[in-house]
């Protein structure tokens, strides 16, 4: 996860507002052929400039619509509905991303939700086939009910389908309502930016306060409540704030601050003092919002070096600090593993976990053998410490 550090900014709004870089890069429509494809959806591809000239590799962006661009995946149908909402219509207004972006058309009329999951799925695996794309930077973002499908493909198809992250817009499926309750485990780990109207009459904001508030609860292990901390003026809860808020979870509670920057503390929550089912065309047109999606990668955190240690048989090594960090999510969140090479040197029984968010510790016992060693590291940055038995 590459560390691009979203700073505080006095001038929040300005972030908010549109830009209006020329387009370099090509917008093209791939219509869904009448023969089964494998990726079920036509699609609109654009690729960046720069991207026939050279052979690198680029972050794809998939996006998902809502009801009502949905049609039949031929070229007019994708130019009349896909060509004139979310992620390409920004781009057509002369947004240039140096990003592969993706926008499906699903099939109208196949279900209530529109798009399929598991052909979500199907149709990154196929970018990845067919496309230069870096694999380590796919994410998903979507409006109303693309932005409910989006939490489908997080809670579902996330680790299969190479998410690294997703930004829902007024997610048309709480997690009550999609049946995704069980296992909060599975999305836990992945940033999440929530964007949502208070006054929106067709969403309700709540469907993603539901979301916030059960990844944040498990995380913490104990009930949390986005709202409880959210700025009601002059605490009537009836009431939302004077101004934009982005709330972010901090490990214990949410905090909130004025505008829409969202911090790096997920799952973010963006709650926009407007009315209307809609906040999409102002993200997707915003500069911070592709300063965001872009930053995310599926990159591993890191964990400092621990130097060797000798200590006679049975005696502990003590209290040995070590660090973690990872560039998309708090230190708290990063779970620290331990493992041994020679249990009969240091059983696993013998090493301690200790510490908490950045700053950890590890503690080892040898307990027969002085020619042999072991090491204790973490399951995906691994350090390792070798313990001698003296």
């Amino acid at each position: 996860m590459q560390i691009h550090a979203l700073n505080r900014f006095i001038a929040l709004a300005l972030l908010w507002a549109p830009s209006l870089a020329a387009l370099d890069g090509t917008v093209e429509n791939v219509p869904l052929p009448s023969t089964t494809a494998p990726q079920r959806y036509g699609f609109v591809l654009y690729k960046p400039s720069g991207y026939a000239s050279n052979s690198n590799d680029y972050p794809l962006v998939v996006g998902l619509h809502g009801v009502g661009h949905e049609g039949n995946g031929s070229d007019s149908s994708l130019t009349q509905k896909v060509r004139t909402a979310g992620l390409i219509k920004a781009i057509l207004k002369g947004r240039d991303v140096p990003a592969l972006v993706v926008t499906p058309q699903a099939i109208s009329g196949t279900n209530s939700s529109k798009f399929d999951p598991n052909a979500v799925g199907d149709l990154i695996k196929f970018c990845k086939d067919t496309y230069r794309v870096d694999a380590q930077r796919v994410t998903l973002t979507g409006f109303s009910a693309g932005g409910g499908t989006v939490m489908q493909v997080a809670y579902f198809k996330g680790g299969h389908a190479g998410v690294c992250a997703a930004v829902p817009i007024a997610p048309g499926l709480s997690p009550i309502a999609g049946d995704m309750t069980a296992e909060p485990q599975r999305i836990a780990r992945m940033p999440l930016w929530f964007i949502h109207n208070w006054g929106d009459p067709t969403v309700d904001y709540r469907a993603s306060e539901q979301w916030c508030d059960l990844i944040a609860s498990h995380v913490k292990g104990a009930t949390v409540s986005c709202m409880d901390t959210y700025p009601h003026p002059g605490g009537d809860t009836s009431k939302p704030s004077t101004s934009h808020q982005t709330g972010g979870f901090d490990g214990s509670a949410y905090v909130w601050t004025s505008g829409i920057l969202p911090e790096t503390q997920y799952p973010e929550f963006t709650l926009r003092n407007s009315s209307g089912h809609g906040g999409w065309d102002e993200a997707y047109q915003s500069d911070i919002f592709w300063t965001w999606i872009l930053a995310r990668s599926n990159a591993t955190p890191t964990i400092s070096a621990i130097a060797d240690r000798t200590v006679p048989t049975g005696t502990s090594t003590g209290a040995i600090a070590f660090t973690v960090d990872d560039a998309d999510m708090m230190p708290v969140r990063l779970t620290v593993t331990r493992t041994s090479s020679n249990t009969t040197v240091v059983p696993l029984a013998n090493v301690t976990l200790g510490g908490s968010g950045a700053s950890r510790t590890v503690t080892a016992i040898p307990a027969s053998d002085p020619a042999a060693t072991a090491s204790t590291g973490s399951a995906r940055a691994a350090a390792t410490v070798a313990i001698s038995a003296a």
